[in-house]
């Protein structure tokens, strides 16, 4: 909050300067407000070299014009008022002005509060909110909760305290604190009548928005920027700072989620609503700037220029400074200007420095790690192996500390996850090179093995980072393979796994890989080996079943669709299950083979049939192909849809089935903290995923619905917000879901020709290969990028069922008993024959 915005508040929030107070005050108070004034004109036109010592001047005129008023007899309160202004304007002025920030913030709070006693109450609790607003910009968070906790102890109902609580809490990265004091601050203002409501409901909605974008709930971000942006909250004009705060959250929930080019549409629209300069705004334009840079390989000097201004920005918080410098750290890192890099990575460290010269300060452990691994990176193309074992040492120790700090994150409802934020990936990858340099390819894989572990499912579950023997036991049986990937903009990983085998195959940036796929699609295949490198394709070849983990992470590419011959895809050519992590994997499988697990089931097949769609009229499943859709014997089979609603259905009965089939539209209702679902029937009503959590489901769910298997806009989700996350929760060990929209005749024939083949003893993952190819040679395509896919374990086929490649046997058998039967008649005969004889 910048001054002119501190006399907003003292004239427009809180009108309570008493005229009747206004008294004639003597020539030494009046003598020492002009000359207070008078320095401060004097620092507005002053160059810059002279402003530090201007600075000096005002802090001796501040001391005496307070020593004036407190020796007064009958302070002016309209002279107090304007004082405690002067006060709280010293705060905002740069930091390295003054040479002990601490015995500043002292001064300025005795001040304040001797001054402040002469104004009665209102002014008080303001006076404590902008002494901790001060202390929370220079993140000095020990001071902030000093101050703030005192005054909440007097004013605990005050929603701008409860607002300064939640901040403090963010920044210390206490997020149970946080959400608490989030709640109260909804609470309070929703009562709230001070004159400056719609401002402060814009308020609590930004905080709750920063709260999401920190947390990677992008979709509830979105959904509270629109309620600002249309003004819902506030039943008058919108006030110009909260639409410019609004703006620079958009532009934060684009960069969270690797949009750059839509930061720079915000920003043309910042431009032209909201012409305000905004030091902050020019940053992550900047960073916008920096991944285009990241993902073409090509920098323009105009875009080092823009980036070098916005760093070097005086007003810049304390934070962004530091951002600032390390983005163009990272950006001549990759134009190759090693020392000029350098150079910035240690303006960045004493900046951090300066915050950890406070003790009783946490400190700031996610800019440290990104710090240190662009000191490591730095050293490695030095070449300087002295450093690098320094700085990589130091990535370590903080990287460390950052995972720790992330697993006390709360698991909100759809959790978040760790993996989904490009930056955070960007930093595994170092930690990764680094690891698997000094140590090995096992090293390394343990150490994203552990990483793993901090999706919310496996939080949820509290699931502890496997060891390459548990992966052999539970996950690579005879035949079986596991490809792990982890991009990043700056490289990427490729580990294969089968008995006894593990590669580590370094792969290029995200952004080459896509630009493989890309020629892949164009019929390429020279790049194939960007995606799947030629010692990972031979032993592919040789596995029956492969496992993908992470391949969702590098957008657009569909493991089922990459070549792996001349005539065949790999997803023709080999059953692919993909899992949501390696140790979510190992925990559906030790739950599967639990003694507990169900081995006998009423039925074989029970499915759901969903109504057409109110919008289109489409019916997902039509009455001319219900009745072919079933190989099982009707006595195993059971049907629920416009004559017999699954509200019948219950949960025993999905429990007691061995698969269960949901044939219906998909719903996505973003109002909703969990919003996917499926329509169940005409009235509308949907089987939410949270609901479907809660049901005891089969070993394998099918999900034929559009769109089924995506997961909302976060940064990292694998929980109920997602329906094949649900069903896994629900007991499920292998889904068949779509990423996308499916055609409905594709999808019905795909699904005819897997059921068959479940029928003939087929795994799951093995089945809708066998149907994927035969929709492709009837229908003379494959399905596309929203094809059906196999989620989960996809190894197990059905109870009871025969596998296909058996099914001769019996016949044979029978064929053989029959003719010795006949045989041994005869010889009976023939013995009867000669003995009568």
């Amino acid at each position: 909050m910048k001054s002119s915005t501190v006399v907003l508040l003292l004239v427009g929030i809180f009108p309570l300067a008493d005229p009747a107070r206004a008294l004639p005050q003597s020539n030494e108070v009046q003598q020492a407000l002009e000359e207070l004034a008078a320095v401060w004109a004097d620092l507005s036109e002053a160059e810059e070299s002279e402003q530090p010592l201007i600075a000096d001047h005002l802090l001796e005129a501040t001391r005496a014009c307070v020593e004036e008023l407190e020796d007064s007899s009958a302070p002016s309160s309209a002279d107090c008022q304007e004082v405690l202004t002067r006060i709280h304007d010293l705060l905002y002025l740069p930091a390295e002005w003054w040479l002990d920030g601490d015995e500043l913030a002292t001064l300025t709070t005795e001040w304040s509060r001797s001054l402040v006693t002469e104004l009665g109450d209102e002014w008080q609790k303001f006076n404590e909110h902008q002494l901790a607003e001060h202390a929370l910009e220079r993140h000095d968070l020990s001071r902030t909760e000093e101050v703030l906790y005192d005054a909440l102890e007097r004013w605990p109902e005050d929603p701008w305290l409860r607002l300064l609580e939640f901040e403090l809490a963010r920044l210390s990265e206490d997020w149970p604190a946080a959400m608490e004091s989030l709640a109260a601050s909804e609470v309070a203002a929703a009562s709230f009548e001070g004159g400056d409501e719609a401002m402060l409901r814009g308020k609590v909605l930004l905080a709750r928005c920063a709260l999401d974008i920190r947390l990677g709930r992008a979709d509830r971000a979105l959904l509270d920027l629109e309620r600002i942006r249309q003004g819902q909250e506030f039943g008058e004009e919108l006030p110009p700072a909260i639409a410019s705060d609004a703006l620079l959250k958009l532009a934060d929930v684009a960069m969270l989620c690797d949009a750059e080019d839509r930061v720079l549409e915000i920003a043309g629209d910042r431009a032209r609503v909201l012409p305000e300069h905004r030091p902050d705004f020019d940053l992550q334009v900047a960073m916008a700037k920096v991944g285009q840079a990241f993902r073409t390989r090509v920098i323009h000097p105009s875009d080092l220029e823009i980036l070098r201004d916005a760093a070097d920005t005086p007003n810049l918080t304390a934070m962004g400074r530091v951002i600032g410098q390390m983005a163009l750290a990272e950006l001549l890192l990759l134009d190759g200007k090693l020392a000029d890099s350098r150079r910035r990575l240690r303006e960045a460290r004493r900046l951090l420095d300066q915050w950890s010269e406070r003790e009783t300060q946490e400190p700031p452990v996610r800019e440290w790690s990104f710090l240190s691994s662009l000191f490591a990176r730095l050293s490695r193309l030095e070449g300087n192996q002295g450093q690098q074992e320094q700085a990589e040492a130091e990535l370590l120790r903080w990287f460390r500390q950052l995972l720790d700090n992330w697993r006390q994150t709360p698991l909100l409802p759809g959790g978040i996850g760790f993996l989904r934020s490009p930056l955070r990936r960007s930093l595994v990858h170092e930690v990764l090179s680094a690891t698997a340099q000094r140590d090995g390819a096992s090293a390394a894989f343990d150490l994203l093995m552990e990483v793993q572990t901090l999706g919310s499912f496996a939080r949820q579950q509290g699931l502890a980072p496997p060891s390459i023997a548990e992966i052999e036991q539970h996950l690579l049986d005879d035949g079986e393979g596991l490809l792990v990937y982890l991009p990043s903009r700056n490289g990427c990983h490729l580990f294969v796994l089968a008995k006894n085998t593990l590669l580590h195959l370094p792969l290029p940036t995200e952004h080459q890989v896509l630009q493989s796929l890309q020629a892949l699609d164009r019929g390429d295949l020279s790049l194939l080996s960007n995606v799947l490198p030629d010692p990972a394709k031979d032993l592919v070849n040789e596995w029956s079943l492969v496992r993908v983990v992470g391949a969702d992470l590098i957008q657009g590419l569909v493991v089922e669709q990459l070549p792996f011959s001349a005539e065949q895809r790999l997803g023709e050519a080999k059953p692919v299950a993909h899992l949501p992590s390696v140790p979510v994997g190992i925990f559906l499988r030790r739950r599967r083979d639990s003694p507990g697990h169900p081995v006998q089931f009423e039925s074989d097949l029970v499915l759901i049939l969903g109504p057409a769609d109110p919008k289109t009229g489409v019916d997902p499943a039509p009455l001319t192909h219900r009745s072919s859709l079933s190989p099982f014997p009707e006595s195993r089979t059971r049907t629920f849809g416009r004559d017999t609603p699954p509200a019948h259905l219950g949960r025993k009965s999905a429990s007691s089935t061995q698969l269960l089939h949901l044939l219906c539209h998909g719903v996505v209702d973003r109002t909703r903290e969990v919003f996917a679902g499926l329509l169940l029937d005409d009235n509308g009503e949907t089987l939410w995923s949270d609901e479907l959590a809660r049901w005891e489901l089969p070993p394998l769910v099918v999900l034929s619905a559009c769109s089924s298997g995506e997961g909302p806009l976060r940064v990292g989700e694998d929980g109920v917000s997602q329906l094949t996350g649900a069903t896994f929760l629900g007991g499920a060990d292998t889904v068949i879901a779509a990423t996308g929209p499916l055609d409905r005749d594709l999808t019905l024939a795909t699904m005819k020709a897997f059921h068959e083949e479940i029928a003939r003893g087929r795994t799951p993952a093995d089945a809708l290969r066998r149907a994927r190819n035969q929709v492709s040679q009837t229908h003379g395509s494959v399905p596309g990028t929203g094809e059906l896919r196999v989620f989960g374990l996809g190894d197990q086929p059905l109870r009871g069922m025969t596998p296909a490649s058996d099914r001769s046997w019996p016949r044979t058998m029978a064929m053989t008993v029959g003719a010795l039967l006949i045989l041994t008649g005869i010889a009976q005969r023939h013995r009867s024959v000669r003995a009568s004889s």
